[in-house]
């Protein structure tokens, strides 16, 4: 009994220490648009409308994890076109030499049915979303939740922890 209580004692101190500054992961984008065929033509392109923070601020984050969906791009569309969406990490999340692998990060479009279930970030491109474009000028808002699986990886001193997603925008004639 003793020693679960020194043990709970001890864990309440490094988690109070931890809830006093705050984890953040600050995800950066780039993004770039590739067309399949013989047009030089733009069919497409992408619009970043925000870098989404994913703050851990309590226990409970630490343990179970924090999900946090944004509205992260816009795909506009030019042309009757199919359109795949892809997104690869640049690596680790970084802050001054401390990593969290880029594994313990998830992502899923939400809002654009057929989308692939949850993907777990890699530094190779995965598919998240696709469809096709029947309109001229055919805005599509991609919202996307993002989620950090929480655990031990994540407990590293405070701060701004940063990973570059690039996204692809891949257009192909219907």
């Amino acid at each position: 009994m003793c020693i679960s209580t020194t043990v709970l004692n001890t864990r309440y101190r490094w988690w109070r220490y931890l809830l006093s500054n705050k984890l953040s992961i600050l995800l950066v984008f780039f993004l770039s648009v590739a067309g399949r065929g013989q047009s030089q033509v733009v069919v497409g392109s992408l619009t970043i409308n925000s870098n989404p923070v994913i703050s851990f601020i309590s226990i409970a984050d630490y343990e179970n994890g924090v999900v946090v969906t944004d509205q992260t791009l816009t795909i506009t569309t030019n042309a009757s076109m199919n359109w795949v969406l892809k997104v690869r990490a640049a690596g680790s999340l970084n802050r001054m030499g401390l990593q969290i692998p880029v594994s313990n990060m998830g992502m899923k479009v939400t809002n654009i049915p057929g989308a692939p279930p949850e993907i777990i970030l890699a530094t190779s491109d995965q598919d998240i979303a696709s469809g096709s474009s029947a309109a001229v000028m055919q805005t599509i808002p991609v919202e996307i939740r993002y989620r950090a699986a929480g655990g031990n990886d994540f407990l590293k001193s405070a701060g701004d922890y940063i990973t570059t997603l690039t996204f692809t925008l891949t257009m192909v004639n219907l």
